[in-house]
C-alpha cells in the first residue's frame, strides 16, 4: 500500500506585503493587532487542514473561533468569541477572502489558492474540490509555465471531460434513436 495522500501544507510563504495589504487596514484600525493575528491564524488553519480552504459553515464556525481563541488569542486581553467572529466577518467583507464562498461557509482566496498551487506542484495527486477553486487555467499557467503541476493537469482534464460530456449530450438529443434501434440499423447496413 502507498502512503496516504496529504491534504494540507507544512508551511506557507509569508509575503512581505501581507501586513500592509490595503484590505487589512479597516480591520486593523477597528480591532488592532488582534485582526492581524486572526487573519494569520485563519491562513494557518486553511493551509494546515485542506491546504486551500477552511470550512466555516454553521457547524464549523464555533470550532474555528474556539481554535483561534485557544491557540493564539488566549491571555489577559483575549477577545471573546463574538469579537473574533466580528473580526472574521470584517476580514471577509474587505476582500481578504472570496465573498461568494464565504457566504457559503468557506474561507479561501486567490492568495491562499496560489500558495497551495505552488506548494503542491510536486505532489502527484492533491485532491481539489473544483467548485471551490478560484484560479483559472491561464492564472495557473502563468504561475507555472512548465505545466508540470498535477492540479493544472487535473483542471485541464476536468474541463476537457466536461466538454466531451456536453458534446455527447448534444449528440444524444440530436439522435433520438435508442441503442437497440441503432444496432439493428447497423446490422441491416452490414447485411
Amino acid at each position: 500500500t502507498g502512503r496516504p495522500t496529504k491534504d494540507g501544507l507544512d508551511y506557507f510563504r509569508h509575503d512581505i506585503g501581507l501586513m500592509s495589504d490595503p484590505k487589512l487596514i479597516t480591520a486593523r484600525r477597528k480591532y488592532g493587532a488582534a485582526a492581524i493575528v486572526v487573519y494569520l491564524q485563519l491562513l494557518v488553519m486553511a493551509y494546515r487542514d485542506k491546504g486551500y480552504y477552511l470550512a466555516y459553515g454553521d457547524s464549523d464556525r464555533d470550532g474555528v473561533i474556539w481554535s483561534i481563541k485557544s491557540e493564539v488569542l488566549s491571555g489577559r486581553y483575549e477577545p471573546d468569541a463574538e469579537k473574533i467572529a466580528e473580526m472574521i466577518d470584517c476580514l471577509a467583507a474587505h476582500g481578504l477572502f472570496d465573498g461568494d464562498l464565504f457566504q457559503q461557509g468557506i474561507i479561501t482566496s486567490h492568495r491562499i489558492q496560489e500558495h497551495y498551487y505552488f506548494a503542491t506542484a510536486g505532489r502527484t495527486n492533491p485532491e481539489v474540490k473544483w467548485e471551490l477553486w478560484l484560479l483559472t487555467e491561464q492564472e495557473m499557467r502563468e504561475k507555472n509555465p512548465s505545466g508540470k503541476s498535477f492540479v493544472l493537469r487535473a483542471f485541464i482534464s476536468r474541463t476537457e471531460n466536461a466538454i466531451y460530456r456536453t458534446e455527447n449530450a448534444i449528440y444524444c438529443t440530436e439522435n433520438p434513436q435508442s441503442r437497440e434501434e441503432q444496432r439493428t440499423e447497423e446490422q441491416r447496413t452490414v447485411q
